[in-house]
């Protein structure tokens, strides 16, 4: 697996926890999810910030702070980018590094090019300007208010997108591409097409799972818990029918690695499990 594809399948693996939340090319909803403010979505966005942004003390719950940052840069480190990727609350950080890198020459993991001149493809992250005016590529602000977006899929005329923040939730859209492939959407201001790397700088190793494969039992869901306890917080919730990967048990919980990535994702009832 490269990093690339390690990165679109975390984004899509949290669209999916997250309720499946879309927008049409058109810009319409056409699937409404989960919200930032419900939980377990809300816990869920307490992850992206502890592990995107260094955050402890911030929810979902806590609506007047943007966290769409703080989505992208989770996703970079549950796909192992590591030290490659800024942790950081505001997608700034990281613009400015690719740009940056891309006019030193472009020897860096991520390089920021002008949207004129890169054909998003899958894995890139797709940025633009929050404000009412644009942001000049050639001359960024110390810090500005801007966006951006994992891209997930590219086919003819479109490129498909998972970001956080938008529509109060995880979700995924679709934008113009002209006949080159290149971003032709007027909705928006674009700042930069920031081409993944990673991989020519450190492949990826294959995942190895946090345990063994169980399937969930529990109807209509089983919820995961931030701590292996029934009054701890909820951090998501597993379909009934869903494969995940069970640690060793500790009085009746186990610690769930949801994607087979590695990671604990939260603990769960061993009760509502079994062996796959």
């Amino acid at each position: 697996m490269t990093f690339a594809s390690a990165l679109v399948a975390v984004a899509e693996r949290e669209w999916a926890l997250m309720g499946r939340t879309e927008r049409d090319l058109d810009g319409r909803v056409i699937q409404a999810g989960g919200r930032e403010n419900v939980e377990p979505y809300a816990s869920r966005i307490g992850t992206y910030w502890r592990i995107g942004a260094g955050r402890d003390d911030l929810t979902g719950h806590h609506r007047d702070w943007p966290w769409s940052a703080a989505f992208v840069c989770f996703c970079m480190q549950r796909a192992g980018a590591g030290e490659a990727f800024p942790r950081t609350a505001g997608h700034a950080t990281y613009i400015h590094k690719a740009v940056r890198a891309a006019k030193d020459g472009g020897a860096a993991p991520f390089i920021g090019h002008r949207p004129t001149d890169r054909a998003p493809a899958p894995g890139d992250i797709l940025t633009y300007s929050r404000g009412d005016l644009p942001v000049d590529y050639d001359a960024l602000p110390d810090w500005f208010s801007s966006h951006g977006d994992i891209v997930t899929g590219v086919e003819d005329g479109a490129v498909t997108v998972i970001g956080g923040n938008v529509s109060d939730a995880v979700t995924r859209r679709k934008f113009r591409l002209d006949g080159d492939g290149i971003i032709a959407d007027p909705r928006l201001h674009w700042i930069t097409v920031i081409a993944n790397g990673l991989e020519d700088f450190a492949p990826m190793p294959a995942p190895e799972p946090a345990g063994d494969p169980h399937v969930v039992t529990a109807n209509p869901h089983l919820r995961l818990r931030g701590l292996p306890d029934k009054d701890s917080e909820v951090v998501g919730t597993m379909p009934n029918g869903t494969l995940v990967y069970a640690g060793a048990l500790s009085e009746g919980w186990a610690p769930i690695d949801m994607f087979g990535d590695g990671h604990v994702d939260g603990f769960a009832h061993i009760g509502y499990l079994k062996p796959a």
